[in-house]
């Protein structure tokens, strides 16, 4: 079944469906016998400072934590503010030390340091505007996507405060039935700064997909183009591939298994080509890593209810293998691949064996980490 976005957010999305399949498991679950205790996260060489941030979160989303590993070492970090309520997304530019939490029904955006684990400031975006993204440009420019208004902000952090910039119209890119243009990630390209648009009413796409296109070349965004999409309901981040290739990947409608996929934008930012599709899969992606020119690998929903971890060949589009048995929901969500030490983390939200599952190059399970809460971000950082 493909599993739809609404402007709400995802993370909307996915209290109000886990509420439905606890309330069918409640019975089972009530009489599961607790798992043993998760192992200590391993060290896991000393090769690089990267750091894994998990954003986690109970199954209502009311309680949110951020935590923070060093790859380097397996040490654990949780002296982080709470963000002040759910998370649709962290950023980390390059070298900073500095974390943007976007928050997303309290319509703000939260900066914490990395060093105290304090919040410097917490900035509205505008009352119920929904942000969704953050992309710090330079020392000087940052944009926010909103998922329910007509503007994408360009903003300035300086002296502690949050100035607006300038505001660039995506109102004509919301025909029709569309609610809002439903502005999800971002990424930059060279100059281009390139937006998901979900297009949607309620629960269900209502329009064909696009990726806007921005010109930043004189600081100042504007509006370029578009870039026509094969499937609909943008639903996870921008993904690169070994080789630096942009990739996008859309969940389709609510009621129609099978109807998103992988998509690969060309160098020219003027179109995409199919990499695989929902009915490839075996259910529509709402996740996504290419690991190779041969390899990805797919947290796709089989049904409504059930989520599983596959890998795929992009170049012959098509499945390769299940990675995990087919889960009841909740359960996988999301995924980021760690190029320089060729691991997989992988989100496991389930009832009672919440955890991170970590895959080695072979893509066999080799360890986890274990949280009080269920993880439900993650974000590879320097």
């Amino acid at each position: 079944m493909a599993i739809s976005i609404s402007l709400i957010h995802r993370a909307h999305y996915h209290y109000f469906k886990t509420v439905g399949v606890l309330a069918l498991l409640l019975l089972v679950a009530c009489s599961s016998p607790q798992p043993e205790t998760a192992p200590k996260p391993p060290a896991l060489g000393q090769s690089s400072q990267d750091t894994l941030l998990i954003v986690t979160a109970d199954h209502g989303f009311q309680t949110s934590d951020i935590r923070t590993i060093d790859l380097a070492t397996g040490k654990a970090n949780g002296h982080y503010d709470r963000p002040s309520s759910d998370v649709t997304m962290i950023r980390v530019p390059g070298g900073s030390d500095r974390i943007y939490v976007v928050n997303s029904t309290a319509s703000n955006i939260q900066v914490i340091s990395r060093k105290t684990g304090k919040t410097i400031a917490q900035h509205s975006v505008g009352r119920n505007s929904l942000p969704q993204d953050i992309l710090i440009w330079d020392d000087s420019n940052a944009f926010i996507s909103l998922g329910r208004s007509h503007d994408l902000l360009q903003v300035r952090f300086e002296q502690g405060a949050m100035n607006t910039l300038h505001s660039v119209s995506l109102r004509g890119l919301a025909p029709g039935a569309v609610d809002f243009p439903g502005m999800y990630r971002m990424t930059r390209v060279g100059d281009r700064l390139l937006v998901q648009l979900q297009r949607l009413h309620y629960w269900e796409p209502a329009a064909d997909a696009v990726l806007a296109v921005l010109n930043v070349a004189n600081q100042t965004a504007v509006l370029e183009k578009t870039i026509p999409l094969h499937f609909r309901n943008p639903f996870s981040d921008f993904k690169r591939g070994p080789d630096g290739s942009l990739y996008t990947a859309q969940a389709g409608s609510w009621n129609d298994n099978g109807d998103g996929g992988i998509e690969k934008i060309n160098s020219q930012l003027t179109a995409s080509e199919v990499v695989v599709d929902g009915k490839s899969l075996g259910g529509d992606p709402e996740d996504f890593e290419i690991l190779g020119e041969t390899l990805g690998v797919a947290v796709i929903a089989p049904t409504m209810a059930t989520r599983q971890l596959v890998s795929f060949d992009p170049v012959k589009k098509k499945k390769i293998a299940d990675l995990t048995p087919v889960l009841t929901y909740p359960s996988l969500c999301g995924v980021v691949y760690d190029r320089s030490r060729h691991l997989l983390y992988v989100c496991d939200r389930s009832l009672y064996s919440h955890r991170i599952r970590i895959l080695n190059q072979d893509l066999r399970e080799n360890s986890v980490f274990g949280f009080d809460l269920p993880p439900w971000l993650l974000v590879l950082a320097d």
